[in-house]
């Protein structure tokens, strides 16, 4: 038999020709009750095979994954339930596949203890998740991610995850060097630091991210978050996203040493009476960047603030109730080679 991507070859005309295939996911995960007591089985969907089961969903979703791995198969699909995580769920191999259905599927990290995540992606390539809903403990003053992604986890691809709490940050990018990742089509609807932080080691970057139709709120806790942190991440979009402040996020987007990052078509919404903050943009110390056709109402500090740019455009943007300056060069700094032309501004202060 052949196994190319999912697709199993199960006979037909030689290579090249017409033949039949079944597609399927690799392996199956779901709860069962005996008497008063929960179980969490993964199965082989090809032949039934039981990869292992047990009263820690944790352990049997990562058996899950290995076995995908091992047989090439790829994908493991935890059925619609909320899985009580005991356990990071942690990708052990590069081309794997964590999927659900949708906000049916919830992993519950309430008890995970600090530096502990929902989901980790460490050193492993093209690994995605996808279609399921996650959460650490709500103000547990942790650090625990639902995702947590380093060290060359190139190729990663992050789509329609609800993250319904987070006790640190939404997702979290950081280590070595990671190139060519999405984050695509979900929901982020409450963390305790930033919704997405990319944070990468000294002499590193992620490069080539796209950060596409997420919409994202209530970053932070006392005005100590953002809805998007990025630093050393080169050639990155961030576009046509919806963000929405509240009494707790700090600036929307915080841009700090990137190159050629991209800020497109984004809609910004803040809270009257939010005193202080958030900036919508603050970006500090990047080069070569575009800012266009981006709307960001309400806010009772700057729209878009730069310090120590340069080689950036500003324009075709619309900023509406901005208390402070809508567009904030900080001197003393270095702000060169810069084009604003065409931006929108109604009842802007400064």
């Amino acid at each position: 038999m052949s196994k190319t991507a999912g697709l199993e070859r199960l006979g037909g005309a030689a290579f090249g020709e017409i033949a039949d295939f079944l597609i399927r996911t690799g392996a199956l995960v779901f709860p069962f009750t005996v008497g008063a007591t929960t179980y969490y089985a993964a199965v082989r969907t090809i032949d039934g095979h039981v990869i292992d089961f047990g009263t820690g969903p944790g352990a049997v979703i990562n058996s899950a994954l290995a076995d995908c791995n091992t047989t090439g198969y790829g994908e493991t699909t935890c059925m619609g339930a909320t899985y009580p995580l005991e356990v990071s769920v942690t990708f052990p191999a590069d081309e794997l596949i964590l999927s659900g259905l949708g906000r049916a599927t919830f992993l519950d990290g309430d008890a995970l203890a600090t530096n502990e995540h929902a989901i980790i992606i460490s050193g492993y390539t093209d690994c995605v998740v996808r279609d399921l809903a996650v959460q650490t403990e709500d103000g547990g003053g942790k650090t625990c991610h639902c995702v947590f992604i380093e060290d060359g986890a190139d190729r990663f691809k992050i789509e329609n995850l609800i993250i319904v709490n987070s006790d640190y940050d939404g997702i979290h990018i950081e280590g070595t060097n990671i190139v060519d990742s999405e984050i695509l089509s979900g929901n982020i609807l409450d963390v305790d630091h930033d919704c997405i932080n990319a944070t990468m080691d000294a002499g590193n970057t992620i490069t080539w991210l796209t950060i596409f139709n997420v919409k994202l709120t209530n970053a932070g806790v006392a005005a100590a978050g953002a809805l998007i942190y990025l630093q050393r991440a080169n050639d990155s979009l961030i576009a046509s996203n919806k963000m929405i402040t509240t009494a707790t996020t700090g600036d929307v987007i915080h841009a700090l040493d990137n190159a050629r990052l991209d800020i497109v078509d984004n809609k910004m919404n803040g809270t009257v009476g939010h005193a202080g903050l958030p900036t919508f943009m603050y970006l500090w110390r990047n080069t070569d960047f575009l800012i266009s056709d981006n709307s960001m109402f309400t806010t009772m500090n700057n729209g878009i603030q730069i310090l120590d740019c340069d080689q950036f455009t500003i324009t075709d943007n619309r900023l509406r109730d901005i208390e402070l300056y809508g567009i904030s060069m900080i001197l003393p700094g270095v702000n060169d080679q810069v084009h604003i032309e065409g931006n929108f501004m109604y009842n802007v202060g400064g």
